[in-house]
């Protein structure tokens, strides 16, 4: 609604009265607009967010997975080797298989 200068509101007839409507409703459906367009760029912004989570996860466990496997393989040769610089397994093998 239109007001006067002194504040007080100014009755509108016709078809002023119909594009003042309307304008306020683009008003409106602008502000509608750009709230969803806000709310839009929020959901992808957590969207980017989780994704780059994810990514940085991988490569943690990848490489906690690396280094624990690696232990294991070491546990095993130390127990193989038994103190040795080599497991003793090898030489049974090649005398069994040995004409």
């Amino acid at each position: 609604m239109a007001h006067q200068a002194n504040g007080n509101p100014v009755k509108i007839s016709g078809k002023k009265q119909f594009y003042e409507q309307t304008e306020r409703k683009t008003e409106s459906q602008q502000n509608g607009l750009a709230q969803a367009a806000d709310c839009e760029s929020v959901i992808l912004g957590v969207g980017e967010l989780l994704d780059a989570a994810r990514r940085a996860s991988v490569r943690v466990v990848n490489t906690l997975m690396t280094a624990t496997y690696w232990e294991i393989g070491r546990r095993i040769v130390e127990h193989e080797q038994a103190g040795e610089n080599r497991a003793g397994y090898g030489e049974e093998l090649i005398e069994g298989l040995a004409p």
